[in-house]
């Protein structure tokens, strides 16, 4: 009875002994429940890629005048169609042959190249992929009072709410058409859209976009031939309905925000000295307007601080990109950044006001 009563107790001592074993690899895992954090090792990459090419046409279209989708006119950059008859004819102040020049090449989009002639330029626009989407031609004109110079739309280029650009002497511009003089560090209360979203039932957020005025600072003054650079930020919320991933973004409320034209002038602006970008920061704030990026938390790891979302889109086979104004390292830069990235993205608005003329 005895040896009985040994033998069980020396199978429960090994029952409760633990197995051990020489191969490392072999060792138990302590599973307490809870995942893990993993920060990103040094060869991490954020699903995002360079933008290395523009699209001509939209360069173009965006230095002229915003369309909504159903082409109608959201605002005018540069110039005005004079005559009500002919709304598509547009006119553009300047001071000599030289500022029409200027003006036209501001037009041309980076990497693309206007080819000189005789009295002026041909611009084939090709896309970001070098495909061909029409042509504009540039000219001095004689003999036309008050006309400088004018660019011509090839037939089949799809510039819209634009036919004709007549560049006109500025002195025999009307006052009442004049471009706003803006002055730097200086707060602007101008028309854009502002949006907000809701939840509209499972997975579905609902777009709210409403047009309003916003106080827009000044970037850059448009004398001496400088054009002026205005911009708004939406505010860090740390609020999905405030700014949500990328993806509703592109689904409904990209051709509310600017295009790349725009946020480029922006980004060479910065880039000559990323203190403008602190100093606005700092004066909207004191003004009682709080752009800056909110610090990090556990409850807002997947918010891009100052990443902001433009109107451009590069479908690809699979997955689209959409490109977003990149100012969470310096030099800022723009960047394309696949649409199912999780991250919420903040979004701005910009207006770009031409050289005020003598």
């Amino acid at each position: 009875m005895k040896k009985n009563w040994f033998y069980l107790f020396l199978l429960m001592v090994v029952t409760v002994i633990p197995l051990t074993s020489c191969d490392k690899d072999d060792e138990p895992v302590i599973d307490n429940g809870e995942e893990e954090y993993q920060k990103p090792g040094p060869d991490y990459q954020e699903e995002t890629r360079p933008v290395t090419a523009y699209d001509g046409l939209s360069w173009l279209q965006s230095n002229l005048v915003e369309v909504d989708d159903n082409n109608n006119v959201i605002r005018r950059v540069y110039g005005k169609p004079l005559d009500p008859s002919q709304p598509t004819v547009v006119s553009v102040p300047v001071n000599d042959f030289a500022d029409a020049d200027l003006t036209f090449l501001r037009w041309v989009a980076p990497g693309k190249e206007a080819t000189k002639v005789d009295g002026g330029y041909e611009y084939n626009l090709t896309d970001r992929d070098g495909n061909p989407q029409g042509a504009v031609s540039f000219r001095a004109v004689e003999g036309e009072a008050g006309v400088i110079a004018r660019m011509d739309i090839a037939p089949g280029t799809d510039l819209k709410q634009v036919t004709e650009v007549m560049f006109i002497d500025a002195e025999l511009w009307p006052e009442n058409a004049a471009y706003q003089r803006v002055e730097k560090r200086k707060i602007y209360w101008m028309e854009d859209y502002e949006l907000t979203w809701s939840e509209g039932g499972p997975y579905v957020l609902d777009l709210h976009v409403e047009k309003k005025s916003l106080p827009f600072y000044c970037l850059q003054d448009n004398t001496n031939g400088k054009e002026g650079i205005l911009v708004w930020l939406s505010p860090d919320e740390d609020n999905y309905y405030a700014h949500p991933s990328i993806k509703w973004y592109n689904s409904k409320a990209r051709s509310y925000l600017p295009k790349a034209a725009e946020a480029q002038k922006v980004v060479d602006r910065i880039n000559q000295n990323v203190a403008y970008w602190d100093t606005m920061l700092s004066d909207m704030k004191a003004n009682g307007y709080d752009w800056y990026a909110k610090p990090f938390s556990l409850f807002d790891d997947h918010a891009a601080k100052s990443k902001f979302v433009l109107n451009e889109l590069d479908e690809g086979l699979i997955l689209d990109y959409i490109m977003v104004f990149e100012m969470d390292v310096h030099p800022a830069e723009l960047e394309w950044v696949f649409d199912t990235s999780q991250q919420m993205y903040r979004y701005m608005q910009i207006q770009i006001i031409p050289p005020v003329k003598k």
